[in-house]
């Protein structure tokens, strides 16, 4: 991981027998055991990159292009989004509302959520229409509303974040569903698990919508 005579690297991750889980990551490079080190240590101590790249907190940086979506999606137009943004979306949202189902995600207001009866895991809709919620989504961003929109035959329910112009659109997109599902540990449910009408955990319902009693 540290190697840096590496400069690729890709990841995959499984669910495993039981509760196990694995995390693979391959690298571009190797280290030669007992001749390599796992590093160059910086003398003076300072970042002294290969043809003057930049350094970034002691990193070097490369030249690097977006990865386009391959293959094209059926609701780029409609949605504005793309392969990567969905998969983080996707796996995201899945990753929080199976902390809750399970019975992982702390509540503020004492123990821990209730083990999920029938939680359905969440597909991505990329169904194009304009009755299809993609399309739906992107009207709700119309014109950058600084506050939640929602139109009243949306059929659904509604998360609304707003972030930094500056900030990368996949940066925006982890931080927003984290904020809306962290609500449990820093807002709180209670024991009742009641979705209340002026609840300040909104957000996170919607994400984990669903949640019943004990199996």
């Amino acid at each position: 991981m540290a190697a840096d005579v590496a400069t690729r690297f890709g990841c995959s991750y499984a669910a495993c027998a039981g509760s196990e889980s694995t995390l693979h990551c391959v690298y571009n490079q190797k280290l030669e055991i007992g001749t390599d080190n796992v590093y160059e240590a910086a003398n003076p101590d300072a970042c002294q990159c290969d043809q003057n790249a930049p350094c970034v907190a002691y990193l070097c940086q490369t030249a690097s292009t977006a990865v386009e979506d391959i293959p094209d999606r059926a609701c780029t137009t409609e949605d504005g989004m793309n392969g990567d943004l969905q998969k983080i979306a996707t796996t995201m949202h899945n990753y929080y509302r199976r902390l809750s189902a399970t019975g992982w995600a702390e509540d503020a207001k004492g123990g821990y959520t209730p083990l999920a009866k029938s939680m359905p895991a969440l597909t991505y809709d990329c169904t194009a229409g304009a009755d299809k919620i993609a399309q739906k989504t992107k009207d709700l961003i119309k014109d950058c509303p600084d506050a939640s929109a929602v139109a009243p035959n949306m059929g659904g329910s509604v998360n609304y974040f707003l972030s930094k112009h500056d900030v990368p659109r996949e940066e925006v997109l982890r931080e927003a569903i984290k904020t809306w599902a962290e609500q449990i540990s820093t807002v709180g449910v209670g024991k009742d698990f009641v979705f209340k009408d002026d609840a300040k955990y909104k957000e996170y319902a919607n994400v984990s919508q669903n949640i019943h009693d004990h199996p």
